[in-house]
């Protein structure tokens, strides 16, 4: 589908793109587009995802997001997912390029969480430790306490 092709009203950029690729696919034939009209106003749109270890910001996958965003809630997964591939691949995009990099930074973001939960358990010693040191401190006041009352 011609990206300049002018849109007829009620279809939105999702039911265009499932109208392209309707048929095509054993899984979809007979499926029938979304009838209602997608208001693209009412759905909010994705955010760029910053992608860790990656480089940063990756126009690609927010792109990849964004159709996923587009599609109707009446198709499925798989049928999705083909959707998508099919039109990032009409895009130029290399959905297995774009799903290594997710991967890596899906990697990374496991590495940042690893990283925080060993630094909760360093804390967590540490608060453990001085807490210890509170109690001896405690205990040796309070016999501190006691000469002193004993000479008042």
């Amino acid at each position: 589908m011609d990206e300049n092709q002018e849109v007829p009203p009620g279809e939105g950029w999702g039911r265009k793109i499932l109208k392209a690729v309707i048929g095509t696919n054993e899984e979809t034939a007979g499926v029938e587009p979304q009838t209602a009209e997608l208001a693209t106003s009412d759905v909010p749109a994705a955010e760029p995802v910053i992608l860790p270890g990656v480089g940063g910001h990756n126009p690609q996958v927010d792109t990849l997001i964004r159709l996923i965003h587009d599609l109707p809630s009446e198709v499925n997964k798989k049928t999705g997912a083909s959707i998508v591939r099919k039109t990032m691949a009409a895009m130029g995009v290399s959905v297995d390029e774009v799903l290594q990099e997710i991967r890596r930074a899906k990697g990374a973001l496991t590495g940042e969480v690893d990283l925080h939960r060993n630094a909760i358990e360093d804390y967590k010693n540490q608060i453990a430790t001085m807490e210890k040191s509170i109690d001896s401190s405690l205990k040796k006041a309070g016999q501190l306490d006691e000469i002193l009352e004993l000479f008042q």
